[in-house]
């Protein structure tokens, strides 16, 4: 059976490694916020999923313009 001191020993290491984890987390978030700000010119999460919005709108009329071009080279040409 443990001690209180041995108890609260465990616990204090737990706590300590709690907060180097969320140091580090807090930093990772730190340096996507700045990629983002970097790569695509958002500072928010918020404006991040905007952007992927505008971004996946983008892509879906790329796409549609290459499938209508296709098939009208594929009727043109007779494939």
């Amino acid at each position: 059976m443990k001690t209180a001191q041995e108890e609260l020993t465990r616990l204090k290491d737990i706590i300590d490694t709690a907060k180097n984890n969320m140091a580090t987390l807090s930093g990772r978030e730190i340096e996507l916020l700045n990629q983002l700000k970097k790569d695509f010119n958002v500072s928010t999460i918020e404006e991040g999923k905007k952007e992927i919005q505008r971004l996946e709108t983008a892509r879906d009329k790329i796409n549609q313009t290459i499938e209508k071009e296709y098939n009208k080279l594929k009727a043109e040409y007779d494939w």
